[in-house]
């Protein structure tokens, strides 16, 4: 579920954000930790555009039930459970 997603892209941010404080608590860093952390740096990145993707999609969903989802008005109803249960 699209809700799931968002709950373990956030969950994974927060261990980025925790493994970061930890590193940075242990003292200097060496090559490693250096390399770790650009990795996850770029895996931040990417999770926050994951969740902008998520929350752009559910708007435009939320749009679409607000407005009574038109593209779908005027059909029967064996073609509304057909067609329109799908993401137009």
């Amino acid at each position: 579920m699209p809700g799931d997603n968002l709950e373990n892209l956030i969950a994974e941010l927060r261990a980025i954000e925790w493994w970061d404080r930890a590193t940075q608590k242990a003292g200097p860093a060496d090559e490693f930790d250096r390399a770790g952390f650009r990795a996850r740096q770029s895996r931040r990145r990417e999770i926050i555009d994951e969740i902008a993707i998520l929350m752009n999609k559910a708007d435009r969903d939320s749009d679409r039930i607000q407005r009574g989802i038109p593209m779908c008005q005027g059909r029967s109803q064996a073609d509304l459970l057909k067609n329109c249960s799908k993401t137009q």
